[in-house]
């Protein structure tokens, strides 16, 4: 069992474009979802990086967040197809992040309790989490923006998606590749205008 531990971390973010806001730089931060379906039970982990602050073009934002395992320690991967990693990049405006890890974490972890019992595909279950973590994080953000004003007037403005989250896909290849030197992988988000590169370390061992 020691020989399928592995770590996987959030390492770097590099902005490729700004998107398109009136403001001179950029606020994006990234949310996590993390799912272990080894068991009966899914264990399962929802997180965030700091909001990194006055992003423009060429900015490299570096901040390590461990998001396997769930517990944030090394954990097994016997089966890649039974861990899922989705993530989603947002743009801070007056939503508060917090907020969002509040209201998503019940309804994700809900929709995946009840999509990995259902026997569903890896590839269903990826689909639809997505769904709900989009609509989720866009609800929760426009609520958290509100109630943020809702003292103090004016129009709030709600944090914005940078594109649709999306599965950081763990292959089998992966985890053999990563028992010989750590790997990087690599995701990329567009949307709002904007362009952003995210790296991803892979790692074996305690």
């Amino acid at each position: 069992m020691s020989n399928d531990l592995f770590r996987i971390a959030f390492m770097e973010m590099r902005c490729l474009q700004e998107t398109s806001e009136l403001s001179a730089s950029d606020e994006p931060y990234i949310l996590f979802f993390t799912a272990d379906l080894h068991g009966l039970i899914p264990k399962m982990s929802l997180s965030k990086t700091k909001v990194f602050e006055g992003t423009d073009k060429g900015t490299l934002d570096k901040q390590w967040v461990r998001i396997w395992g769930v517990d944030g320690n090394a954990q097994p991967i016997i089966d890649p197809d039974k861990i899922l990693i989705l993530v989603k990049l947002m743009e801070n405006d007056d939503s508060d992040p917090r907020d969002l890890v509040a209201d998503c974490r019940p309804l994700l972890s809900s929709n995946c309790l009840f999509l990995a019992q259902s026997g569903k595909s890896h590839s269903d279950i990826v689909a639809q989490l997505i769904q709900v973590f989009d609509r989720k994080a866009s609800e929760s953000a426009g609520l958290s923006a509100a109630n943020k004003f809702i003292h103090l007037g004016g129009s709030p403005n709600a944090d914005d998606d940078i594109g649709s989250a999306q599965e950081l896909r763990i292959t089998q290849t992966d985890l053999n590749n990563a028992k010989n030197r750590t790997i990087r992988k690599n995701l990329t988000f567009s949307g709002d205008g904007g362009k952003y590169r995210l790296g991803f370390d892979i790692a074996a061992g305690a």
